[in-house]
């Protein structure tokens, strides 16, 4: 591989890196990194093929498998985009930490709150947090499929940051805005958690239904069910002093999600404020529910786990959530088809509707 140098490297060409991916390297610079060997081989092939909603980009990149990447005698890049599932970050940190620069920051364009991870790792002054809020599919090896046009990503310092650091939070934000829109927060860990909730709401659901968001909200237990993750999960954010993003909660207040359970207009206002927002992208099928259709690990642990664990810690409790993750571990690694878990979500939606009973 020349040492022409990419600059930037994305690590973990699933749905979110390829769908970065395809429009960061058309300017060259970037180097593609992945720990499937099929997927490697099709892009180092073919190039790497991207289909979003306003245009089709094939794009050629180098690209090199994980396990191969300290021999391919790189220098160091000056940013890392992280997109490997959060189960793999702190294996993957600690494969890129001897390979990175001191200077280098590495992005966590991942689901979770793994930036704490990361940074426990490699420092505090090299981890960049970031949300993503655009959708992204891997659709064979190789291909990709985004379905959104107004997708987002939010980066953000983990202590605030200084005005050096601001200026090295512009910098990335110049590099990936050639691929996505790009804004600079100075309360990422309000953005982190919003993100935990919003996915933590509808990844599993849809997970146990195979469905996509529009099937999900579109029907009445299911929704229900959604919203009580949403009510639990700001329970939890709420009592642990984070100032969520109201804005990014489906346009929901967070009032409204604090009192759920206790006033069915506030639980009702939120339920009609998901359902319109997910009808407006019905089509998407979020990352959990595609795992579980492959047959892979999913990230539960690291979405409603963690409403779960924090609130444990705060003496909360989160039935819904512990509910909704043994479902979910039950089908991991299954034939799993739709249809297969229509009792389970009868049985979320009956805990809903005791707990909104005061039961």
């Amino acid at each position: 591989m020349s040492q022409a140098d990419p600059s930037v490297w994305v690590v973990g060409i699933g749905g979110i890196g390829a769908t970065l991916a395809g429009r960061l390297a058309r300017g060259g610079g970037v180097l593609l990194v992945d720990g499937w060997e099929e997927n490697v081989a099709a892009i180092r092939d073919r190039g790497l093929a991207v289909e979003y909603a306003d245009e089709t980009v094939v794009v050629p990149a180098p690209v090199v498998a994980l396990d191969r990447l300290a021999g391919a005698g790189l220098p160091a890049p000056r940013v890392v985009i992280l997109a490997v599932k959060s189960y793999q970050t702190a294996d993957t940190v600690k494969i890129l930490e001897p390979l990175i620069g001191s200077d280098t920051q590495v992005v966590s364009a991942q689901n979770g709150l793994n930036e704490d991870t990361i940074a426990d790792l490699i420092g505090v002054e090299r981890t960049v947090g970031a949300i993503c809020l655009f959708d992204g599919q891997l659709v064979a090896p190789g291909r990709a499929r985004q379905r959104r046009t107004d997708g987002k990503m939010v980066i953000g310092d983990l202590g605030g940051g200084d005005g050096q650091r601001r200026q090295v939070l512009h910098d990335v934000a110049q590099r990936l805005r050639t691929a996505v829109a790009v804004e600079v927060s100075d309360n990422i860990y309000g953005e982190l958690w919003t993100k935990v909730i919003r996915n933590g709401m509808i990844n599993g659901v849809c997970a146990l239904a195979g469905a996509d968001v529009g099937t999900a909200v579109g029907d009445d237990d299911m929704l229900s069910i959604i919203v009580a993750l949403g009510v639990e999960g700001v329970g939890v954010a709420r009592a642990l002093g984070v100032t969520l993003i109201e804005a990014d909660l489906y346009g929901a207040s967070v009032t409204d999600f604090e009192r759920g359970f206790d006033d069915p207009g506030s639980y009702e206002r939120a339920a009609a404020k998901v359902r319109a927002e997910y009808l407006r992208f019905a089509k998407v099928i979020p990352s959990m529910a595609q795992d579980v259709a492959k047959g892979r690990p999913t990230e539960i642990d690291f979405l409603n786990g963690v409403v779960v664990a924090k609130g444990a810690a705060l003496g909360l409790e989160t039935r819904v959530s512990a509910a909704l993750i043994e479902a979910v571990k039950r089908i991991e690694g299954t034939e799993h088809r739709p249809g297969d878990s229509g009792s389970a979500i009868e049985a979320l939606a009956a805990l809903v509707a005791r707990l909104r009973n005061g039961g």
